[in-house]
């Protein structure tokens, strides 16, 4: 900044010996706001330094959320990655007036696939926000489960689930959102990675006083059995 501004005291001097330079010099100083961008340089530098911080974060949310793990079972700190999730599903809950509150305990290593347990809170959480009345409160809670086990809660004050579709929200393709928004296979998928994991999905909820999905994730998963991957009815562990 102090180097341009001492060419541009020489601007007397080249507007007397070289008019025509001169005259080019002002009109792409005009053109570029030269005299805007000396005055603001420093603030401007300052946001895109503070840019650059929020696109390494997300950047680090985004590779903490995926976790690349090829689907081998490692033990993980959940926490962690419940928290990159929050932050990837922040600027949702913000576009929608929706609070985001975490409770999260310290929980034990889970001997699980990170990155698919952060796809199912991801998916709980973006339907629990679109299901959010502006001003309202997502819940992110996650706690021990005794000496074996975790649970982690999503919980809305929104719409709530009617009754007469309570049975079928795990099915493929099934989705009460707008055409074009929704696929219907978010929860299915969801349900299915929690079922691999050995562990379950319950439901809590009402016509108008909102939604609580519960996982519960046992600290190590059992042998896998075969089986249907969707049960007939998948809210009976929760009703």
């Amino acid at each position: 900044i102090g180097l341009i501004r001492l060419y541009r005291r020489a601007d007397p001097t080249v507007a007397e010996r070289h008019p025509e330079l001169s005259v080019e010099i002002a009109e792409a100083a005009e053109e570029m706001d030269l005299e805007y961008a000396l005055e603001h340089l420093e603030g401007l530098t300052a946001r895109a330094r503070d840019g650059l911080g929020r696109i390494r974060r997300i950047v680090k949310d985004l590779r903490d959320f995926a976790r690349l793990d090829e689907g081998e079972m490692d033990d993980a700190d959940l926490k962690a990655g419940l928290v990159s999730t929050v932050e990837i599903v922040a600027g949702l809950a913000r576009d929608h007036d929706i609070e985001i509150v975490t409770d999260l305990a310290p929980l034990p290593a889970v001997a699980c696939s990170p990155g698919k347990i952060n796809q199912v809170v991801l998916n709980l959480m973006i339907n629990a926000v679109d299901a959010s009345r502006p001003g309202g409160k997502v819940t992110l809670r996650a706690r021990p489960h005794g000496s074996d086990g975790v649970t982690i809660d999503v919980i809305d004050e929104g719409v709530g689930i009617p009754p007469e579709i309570r049975g079928r929200i795990f099915d493929p393709f099934f989705t009460t959102k707008p055409v074009g928004k929704g696929t219907g296979l978010g929860l299915s998928i969801s349900y299915g990675i929690i079922q691999d994991h050995g562990g379950r999905i319950e439901v809590d909820s009402a016509p108008g006083r909102g939604s609580r999905f519960t996982i519960h994730l046992p600290l190590r998963p059992p042998p896998k059995e075969a089986g249907p991957r969707f049960p007939a009815d998948p809210l009976r562990d929760g009703r």
